[in-house]
């Protein structure tokens, strides 16, 4: 959906959930998924607001999870909605957040969202900081954040760390996701890691007898004032 004004939601349900299938019978039956899709939210030059009556579904808990971008490079986003509703488990749907004039509530995403959103998370906010508080956890493939009206505080842990495939399965093991992925930390005003944040982007490598060679995540941390800082406490780790 794109719009070069407003876009408004109300009482509004998007959905491009996964899907799945049986076919046969209960003697030889083959189940068939497809994974969730992709909802575009796009306001070119004005804001866009999703109400607290409304649904941004890109992931049913089947098949692979989708990807849910709300763009507004010069407005406002207020995003009151539910996000995957009902979906249990972890998961890993995909998120962009872009606002040109508006905040974003990081811990409250993570504390209410964040095991349905481990896969690309890149937030950029218009105004405000964007903080993580110590004790929490955003585990995602990658995460970019980029605070264009304040700073970035992390107290918290960022893991973007490759998947061990200690004890897992042949199969299971040539399909890990075992890279790691990379991390950015953009903020205007400055970028603080305090004693107990954590950035983690390693990996654990594949088998001695694996001929493929897995690599660790970057982690990329800018200011862009002069007069901004980027202060990295006593204690504070960066696992690469």
């Amino acid at each position: 959906m794109e719009s070069r004004g407003d876009i408004t939601l109300s009482g509004a349900t998007l959905s491009t959930p996964g899907y799945e299938k049986t076919f046969g019978d209960s003697v030889d039956a083959v189940t068939i998924s497809a994974g969730g899709g992709t909802i575009n939210l796009l306001s070119k030059t004005g804001n866009l607001r999703a109400d607290a009556a409304s649904k941004l579904i890109v992931d049913s808990g089947t098949g692979t999870a989708g990807t849910l971008n709300l763009l507004a490079g010069s407005g406002a986003i207020t995003l009151d909605a539910m996000l995957n509703p009902g979906v249990q488990g972890s998961r890993e749907s995909s998120i962009a957040f872009d606002s040109g004039q508006s905040g974003f509530d990081l811990g409250g995403f993570v504390t209410r969202y964040g095991r349905l959103f481990g896969g690309d998370v890149a937030v950029r906010s218009g105004a405000g900081d964007l903080a993580l508080a110590a004790g929490q956890v955003l585990k995602a493939k990658s995460v970019s954040l980029t605070a264009d009206g304040g700073a970035i505080a992390i107290g918290g842990t960022i893991d973007t760390s490759g998947m061990s495939i200690a004890g897992m399965t042949a199969d299971a093991a040539r399909n890990a996701a075992v890279d790691g992925g990379d991390i950015a930390l953009w903020g205007r005003t400055g970028v603080t890691l305090a004693a107990t944040a954590k950035l983690d982007t390693h990996t654990s490598g594949y088998a001695d007898t694996d001929s493929r060679v897995a690599s660790a995540g970057d982690v990329t941390i800018g200011i862009a004032s002069p007069d901004a800082a980027i202060t990295i406490a006593n204690g504070a780790v960066m696992d690469v």
